[in-house]
């Protein structure tokens, strides 16, 4: 987590949802990774989390692949 000065950069980012075909919203370690592989390998350096929030797990991976995370709000489910 950066603590430092801040600084203007381009990013490039995708929206993710935290879904898988074989196990739905419950994505183990493995299936993360392999997310961040192919978001990586298509040169982004951001992520939008979308809807609501992901697994605590996935916050730490993008530190680790060093992705920028835009953690959305989950304020729609709030105005109901």
């Amino acid at each position: 987590m950066s603590t430092g000065e801040w600084r203007s950069c381009k990013t490039e980012g995708v929206n993710r949802h935290e879904h898988f075909p074989e196990t739905g919203h419950s994505l183990n370690e493995e299936q993360m990774i392999r997310d961040l592989v192919l978001i990586k390998q298509a040169n982004c350096n951001h992520v939008r989390t979308c809807h609501y929030s992901d697994d605590p797990l996935w916050y730490e991976l993008c530190d680790k692949y060093g992705l920028y995370v835009l953690a959305e709000a989950n304020l729609d489910a709030m105005v109901r």
